[in-house]
């Protein structure tokens, strides 16, 4: 413990242990200096082949100095401090530490800041480029980390919130992963925007490769009323929108959104509560400008299994508004004929088996109303206004059925068909010439015709149900052609037991009405004379 005044080297202080101790004077303790800048020997060289720690440096009177100054004024592409560590010895499920910093206790002040690590390059010039830390990681098997954080990242300005990223100004990763370990409820990114003055984007992500410019992977199963992707606002919006997906370039191809959904929920769920509507708004709107000349459609649903059972699209309604509104205001100004439709049903395909019934659009209201009151309930209302002139058609409805066994355009089930107006048939179906027999196929349509050439004898089929069904008859030029309505086991019960007495003059009209109870035909008729 005494003083050493004089040595020729450090060797014997160190050799027996001792301490140097200077006394309170204005001296430094320990100086070297080093003037050979021909060989460059090392300053100070630390051989350590215990186990304990090469240099300790205690200093507690330290207040606004620092503990460890270095100074080195003269860089140009080397380093003021290097450590290096190439030790293969770490042990299993353990870490190890080239630079351990530590820092604990109770601050006596309060509002005081505490650094680990406090780095600042002010550093000015043309063209160069400061960067306060640089962190690089690579060569693990398992997961390489740049920087790893327990705790927050902050800019010195924003709030710090437990656990969580905030107040990023820029966040720029050439490669690699942000992972947040298992640290209880915190939010693992939080962007906060708070420049209403500017109001620059909150967040953006420029893609410039091929790959997914964002990607989230829900491996966890989300508790109730939790969801992959939220979006949140409590102010009221009156001109922007909470999502917004824009496809600018016009040669585009692709999907501007595409769902897939491999589970058993819903795909698209849109859930409208707490307050109605305002006037003119709905919860899924689909618009455009552009006039499509492409047989392209707006709305889209395909069912590509061919032994699906599913509902295509299904709307329930338990209120007293309309469930599907289709409106359209467009007036075609274009001469020539134009066929406007705003919705469209096609379903093509075979069916699976014989016993099948494939829908085009099936619906099945069914309300039950308070008593007192007067209350229509509509599976389809369809109104259509035209203008009166030239040779325009305003259809309300159209349905058409063919291909299968059995084609029903139009099918009601239980309940009255109510017509407000004309009721008309769009075609009367034309056999052509009769010959000596004829097989009249009702399923052709319940108005048919046929032009007699010879005495025929008359067949029935495919009677699509119970109903009316008219044949028109027309005699050739030189007429004495007679029916005969026994063909195929044809058996027809007439008006009072009596067939009428058809016109068998050249080119002359006999009406055969039939009525079709689903086992037996009843007849009568009219005939020119």
């Amino acid at each position: 413990t005494a003083a050493v005044a004089t040595a020729d080297t450090l060797q014997e202080v160190f050799d027996n242990g001792q301490t140097i101790t200077v006394a309170n004077t204005d001296n430094q303790t320990l100086a070297l200096v080093q003037n050979d800048t021909t060989n460059n020997p090392a300053m100070l060289t630390i051989a350590n082949t215990t186990t304990g720690q090469s240099v300790t440096i205690t200093h507690d009177t330290v207040t606004t100095g620092y503990a460890v100054s270095l100074s080195s004024d003269g860089l140009t592409t080397g380093s003021a401090v290097y450590l290096e560590s190439t030790s293969t010895q770490g042990t299993v499920s353990d870490s190890s530490k080239v630079l351990n910093i530590a820092r604990s206790g109770a601050n006596a002040n309060a509002s005081h800041t505490a650094y680990g690590i406090y780095s600042s390059v002010v550093n000015s010039g043309t063209t160069n480029t400061n960067v306060a830390g640089y962190f690089t990681a690579s060569g693990a098997s398992t997961a390489n980390y740049a920087i790893q954080i327990s705790g927050a990242l902050y800019d010195g300005t924003a709030t710090l919130s437990s656990g969580a990223w905030s107040g990023i100004t820029t966040l720029a990763a050439q490669a690699g992963d942000f992972t947040v370990a298992d640290n209880g409820n915190d939010i693992p990114l939080v962007v906060t925007q708070n420049d209403v003055t500017n109001n620059p984007i909150a967040a953006s992500i420029t893609n410039a490769g091929t790959e997914s410019g964002l990607y989230i992977n829900q491996t966890g199963v989300l508790a109730a009323s939790k969801y992959g992707l939220y979006i949140y606002s409590n102010s009221a919006q009156i001109n922007g929108y909470l999502a917004f997906i824009h496809q600018a370039n016009v040669s585009s191809t692709q999907r501007a959104l595409h769902v897939t959904n491999e589970g058993e929920g819903y795909g698209v769920y849109l859930h409208k509560h707490t307050t109605p509507l305002a006037a003119s708004r709905a919860m899924l709107k689909v618009y455009s400008d552009v006039a499509n000349v492409n047989a392209s459609a707006l709305v889209d649903i395909n069912e590509a299994s061919t032994t699906s059972t599913h509902v295509v699209l299904q709307v329930n309604n338990d209120g007293l508004g309309t469930g599907i509104y289709v409106d359209s205001d467009i007036n075609n100004t274009t001469a020539g004929s134009f066929d406007g439709i705003l919705v469209d049903f096609d379903r093509i395909g075979n069916v699976s088996s014989g016993s099948d019934t494939v829908y085009g659009l099936r619906l099945t209201p069914t309300h039950t109303g308070a008593s007192g009151g007067t209350i229509a309930t509509y599976g389809v209302h369809a109104t259509v206004a035209g203008d009166a002139g030239g040779t325009s058609t305003a259809v309300g409805g159209y349905f058409t059925a063919s291909g299968a066994d059995t084609n029903i355009a139009l099918e009601t089930g239980a309940g009255a068909v109510k017509i407000g107006a004309v009721i008309h048939y769009d075609a009367e179906y034309d056999n052509g010439n009769s010959g000596a027999a004829v097989t009249i196929d009702w399923n052709n349509g319940n108005v048919q015709k046929v032009t007699m050439t010879d005495n025929c004898t008359f067949s029935f089929t495919n009677p699509p149900g119970p109903g009316h069904y008219t044949l028109r008859s027309i005699q050739d030029a030189g007429g004495t052609n007679t029916y005969t309505w026994t063909g195929g086991g044809l058996t027809v019960a007439w008006n009072a037991g009596t067939e009428p007495t058809w016109s068998v003059v050249g080119t002359e009209v006999n009406i055969h009405s039939f009525y079709f109870d689903g086992a037996a035909w009843r007849g009568d008729g009219w005939t020119q004379s």
